[in-house]
């Protein structure tokens, strides 16, 4: 099983436990593009053609549906 496909189902398996950097991790390498935060923002923006996700930077992440 490859490494994105780990991550991905142990996030499914435990969605408050995500950190930050296991999901930047995981959409890097899905091939989004990172868009860092102007003006104080803690939300980072990634991007891959027409699809944008808004992820805020805090720990832990909010519990969420990551289907």
């Amino acid at each position: 099983m490859s490494r994105l496909r780990k991550g991905y189902e142990k996030a499914r398996r435990n969605r408050k436990g995500v950190r930050y950097e296991d999901l930047d991790a995981m959409l890097k390498s899905a091939g989004f593009e990172v868009r860092q935060p102007s003006g104080g923002s803690s939300h980072y923006f990634y991007k891959k053609g027409a699809l944008t996700i808004t992820i805020p930077k805090q720990r832990p992440l909010p519990g969420g549906n990551l289907c």
